[in-house]
């Protein structure tokens, strides 16, 4: 296995395994409070940015990009990063991949959630098998109680409504509506958000006149 090593401040030791360990760096990057920490993180980690996309780190370094670092360098590396994440989207976003990952029961940011591409390109594999990755998620969203698979669930109907031209008409069959509108009092302020969005998506018959604040915020 191929490790990375680098020495950081105040003598400790970063290491990196290029297959099992880069789950663990989204999570590092959030935990470094000193600049030159994170730093020295960035010079080790940006060869690394396929398997990033694997696991999150696209959510993680939006998350960073918002952050005010001491030292400029840090938010120019963070965003470098970020863009480079972005570019490689269009090659690891397959319905494959997402239908894998549904089935999992185990949803993370992967790159598919927020791309515009995967959804206009996918949409029609949507209705493979009577909507059958569609009955998945709402099946998962009745009896998970990870917030974070609740929170991406409510995104992805959301999502399915934007982009299907009988969206709205399907989710609503899907009988998950009420799920949905007690989500929206969730104590976790980002399944509130999603659960919110989603409703909006689902009641409003021109989603596209939406806040983009809000999408965003």
């Amino acid at each position: 296995k191929r490790q990375y090593q680098r020495r950081v401040h105040g003598g400790g030791e970063l290491k990196l395994l290029k297959t099992n360990e880069i789950p663990l760096l989204k999570e590092i990057n959030l935990d470094f409070d000193k600049d030159e920490d994170i730093r020295a993180q960035f010079v080790e980690t940006v060869e690394l940015f396929s398997e990033m996309l694997g696991v999150g780190m696209l959510r993680t370094l939006d998350l960073m990009a918002r952050r005010n670092f001491g030292d400029n360098d840090i938010l120019t590396e963070v965003k470098n990063l970020l863009t480079m994440l972005e570019k490689n989207i269009e090659e690891t976003s397959s319905f494959v991949d997402y239908r894998q990952e549904v089935l999992s029961g185990r949803l993370d940011w992967t790159p598919v959630h927020k791309s515009e591409k995967f959804w206009k390109e996918n949409i029609k594999e949507f209705e493979r098998d009577e909507f059958k990755i569609l009955k998945d998620l709402a099946n998962l969203l009745n009896t998970s109680k990870d917030i974070k698979v609740l929170t991406i669930i409510c995104h992805d109907l959301g999502e399915f409504v934007k982009y299907h031209p009988q969206g709205r008409k399907i989710v609503n069959s899907l009988d998950v509506k009420s799920k949905i509108l007690t989500l929206m009092n969730h104590e976790n302020e980002e399944v509130n958000k999603q659960a919110l969005l989603c409703i909006q998506k689902i009641m409003v018959q021109k989603w596209e006149f939406l806040s983009t604040a809000k999408e965003s915020g």
